[in-house]
């Protein structure tokens, strides 16, 4: 109940159908600055639906869930934050460097990246984007997190223009500063001397969910 008035306070602040009318209306005329500027002002409103959804379903959460639901609150407050920065100029710049259409040409090796990274997690070994794993920060989680990042920013560096891989690279990794997982080493880091970096559980179906939706809502 607690996932399906979230879904309903979410829709009533963003109409997918109505976002892409706007863009392909603004598009033409280098206004998707406009666009994105009048939905960030919407972010306290997005901000209160998280918060209402944590708080129905606290009562159903073990301790050390409970200590999670917090991160959570800090994970979207770095996700608005990273996506409205400076108004929107930052969402603005990936799409007309054609983020939308990278995400889609890649959507099939994103979803290959979750199975791989986070199939173990999963009751039925299968992970979607709908289903939120357990509220858990522990280390195997997020060395699998950064198993993700460095996978799907691989196949992203293959679309023709870099700035899609190097925005979603970089949400990426402003998020994982707002997680425990931030005491271990970024996937920048640990990728240059092979290993692989950590990040969090939660915010798995977060970056997915949010990656996926900006291809979705560009994909003319």
């Amino acid at each position: 109940e607690a996932k399906k008035d979230f879904e309903v306070c979410v829709k009533s602040l963003v109409d997918i159908a109505e976002i892409k009318k706007e863009i392909n209306e603004a598009k033409p005329k280098g206004d998707l600055d406009m666009v994105f500027k009048k939905y960030c002002k919407k972010s306290p409103d997005f901000k209160d639906c998280v918060l209402n959804f944590t708080s129905t379903i606290d009562v159903c959460l073990d301790e050390g869930e409970k200590d999670s639901k917090k991160i959570l609150q800090s994970v979207t407050e770095a996700l608005l934050s990273f996506v409205c920065h400076d108004e929107g100029d930052r969402i603005a710049l990936f799409y007309s460097e054609g983020g939308p259409d990278c995400l889609m040409d890649k959507k099939e090796a994103i979803q290959h990246c979750l199975n791989t990274s986070f199939s173990k997690y999963m009751p039925n070994g299968e992970p979607s984007l709908s289903s939120l794993p357990a509220f858990k920060f522990e280390e195997d989680q997020c060395k699998s997190m950064s198993e993700l990042q460095v996978c799907v920013i691989a196949e992203l560096e293959k679309c023709g223009e870099p700035t899609p891989a190097n925005i979603i690279e970089s949400l990426f990794e402003f998020v994982r500063r707002s997680t425990p997982c931030s005491k271990f080493q970024s996937a920048q880091t640990r990728k240059k001397s092979s290993g692989v970096s950590l990040h969090a559980t939660i915010s798995i179906t977060a970056l997915c969910s949010l990656t996926l939706l900006l291809g979705r809502i560009g994909f003319y």
